[in-house]
């Protein structure tokens, strides 16, 4: 009995050494969740770990980014489902990926026959509207993930594609134009005014009011009932590419002058979010509008609070960053980008910053929001 015990002892020895070697492979090779998962087994498997196993897990912990999504082709929009549990990405290739963001497995929607630009979730977490560069909305049961009506809404390519409330989705074109649709499909009205492409609409909290932004480098605000404009500005030198609301008050947008601007509801300036290094195509909200994400062509992604403070920078994409997305609780942000990847990184202190094994010795409590 005391040799099968020592044999036992042996082998549980053998097998959480052979996980810690495969941790240690993982995060050489950038497999964050992989890594965290074998050097977890390995803590509850032998808790007595050794000082670089301690290390790997401080490392680890300390690393915001949680995975590496390989796309496979450009990475466009990306989007947290209202349930938090996944997250939707559009792609060059003209599909849709839908991966877990617990366990990275992933799915595709193929429906498209062009490069997808926009999509987004609907507020019952049972539908996803898409749209592409061929003029093309589809609308997506995530049930089952049929296809429930597909829809030629402009005649150039869609830029923007957002649930407003109600069922109702926007939509903002390469033809100068945004349309209202209701939930079947059928047009509503449309919003006339923006001189060359439109590249985003959204909708405010209250669904009441649209913002858009275009190649003229102009915000401009709409009744959505009436679809008649109620104020506008030139918000950026050149292009403007992404708008925001920031909770009943506030107005974000991003453009080519390398700006992310915070305006009043009245379209009066607050300030600027400055340290992009080139132009700002993507543009995030945190749910408590208090924070803002935006990602460009310098490859990097910022994050400051809605008062000013620059909170951290991500480093990592090797191309121009086109999607980023908050989660629910801000503690998450995916980002997709022209390097091919899905990325998600943890954008606030982790809870479980020290080993499994509860020892104390040689870990301390870590922020990370990388800076």
């Amino acid at each position: 009995r005391h040799r099968a015990e020592q044999r036992e002892r042996e082998a549980q020895a053998q097998r959480a050494q052979a996980l810690r070697e495969g941790a240690r492979a993982a995060w050489s090779q950038s497999r964050m969740l992989e890594a965290r998962a074998k050097l977890r087994l390995a803590f509850e498997i032998a808790p007595e770990a050794d000082a670089a196993s301690r290390t790997l897990w401080w490392q680890l912990e300390r690393q915001p980014l949680e995975w590496r999504y390989e796309l496979g082709a450009y990475g466009w929009a990306a989007s947290f489902s209202p349930d938090q549990k996944t997250i939707a990405v559009s792609s060059q290739d003209g599909s849709v990926v839908l991966i877990d963001a617990a366990t990275k497995s992933a799915r595709r929607l193929r429906g498209h026959h062009d490069a997808v630009f926009a999509l987004d979730f609907a507020a019952d977490n049972q539908r996803l509207v898409t749209a592409s560069f061929d003029g093309e909305i589809i609308v997506w049961s995530l049930a089952d993930d049929r296809l429930l009506w597909r829809k030629k809404a402009h005649r150039a390519g869609i830029y923007a594609a957002v649930f407003i409330g109600g069922g109702d989705i926007a939509t903002a074109g390469a033809d100068g134009s945004v349309h209202l649709w209701d939930a079947q499909g059928r047009k509503l009205r449309s919003l006339v005014g923006h001189k060359g492409r439109v590249y985003d609409v959204t909708s405010s909290p209250d669904h009441k009011q649209l913002a858009t932004v275009g190649h003229d480098g102009e915000l401009r605000l709409w009744d959505r009932a009436t679809g008649k404009p109620t104020a506008q500005v030139t918000a950026h030198r050149g292009a403007a590419y992404r708008v925001r609301y920031a909770g009943p008050g506030h107005i974000v947008s991003a453009g080519a002058d390398r700006r992310v601007a915070v305006w009043t509801r009245s379209l009066a300036p607050v300030r600027d979010l400055l340290g992009n290094k080139s132009r700002v195509v993507s543009l995030a909200v945190s749910r408590d509008h208090q924070r803002v994400a935006s990602g460009g062509f310098d490859q990097s992604v910022r994050i400051w609070s809605l008062d000013g403070r620059e909170l951290g920078t991500l480093d990592g994409h090797t191309g121009s960053v086109h999607g980023v997305a908050f989660d629910g609780d801000a503690k998450r942000l995916a980002t997709t980008s022209f390097d091919g990847t899905v990325r998600l990184w943890r954008v606030e202190p982790s809870e479980a910053a020290r080993p499994p094994s509860g020892h104390d010795s040689g870990v301390r409590s870590i922020a990370l929001t990388a800076d």
